[in-house]
């Protein structure tokens, strides 16, 4: 496996919600991901996709129906380095609904599988 050092930490928010939902597990893993580049195997579970992808397709129709508008996955990417100690945090929720009438909106996590600690503290 190639494996290179990262010049500064990035935290993706589902390595942190890990953390979280399990303080006293190994945070080795989320440290290695923080700090090292490698190649990850492709995830492809096709079945999962099309399930979270028809979740996310219905959820965010219902809340633009509720009069939100309504973006999905990738349009919501960010990342927010912290100006002092270069570390990176960054996610991508499933869903963001916005009802700027009245000025409030929601984040939307789609979860196919069985509950986890960590998808609720994600969420």
């Amino acid at each position: 496996m190639d494996v290179r050092a990262r010049k500064t930490p990035y935290i993706h928010i589902s390595s942190l919600a890990k953390l979280f939902a399990d303080p006293d597990g190994c945070g080795y893993g989320a440290q290695f991901k923080a700090n090292y580049i490698y190649r990850r195997a492709p995830f492809e579970n096709a079945g999962w996709l099309a399930d979270h992808g028809a979740l996310v397709a219905r959820l965010a129709a219902q809340h633009e129906a509720l009069g939100y508008r309504a973006t999905c996955e990738d349009a919501n990417s960010f990342q927010f380095t912290g100006p002092r100690s270069g570390t990176t945090v960054a996610g991508r929720p499933d869903i963001l609904a916005i009802d700027r009438e009245h000025s409030h909106g929601l984040i939307d996590e789609a979860k196919t599988g069985a509950p986890r600690t960590a998808d609720t503290v994600q969420a």
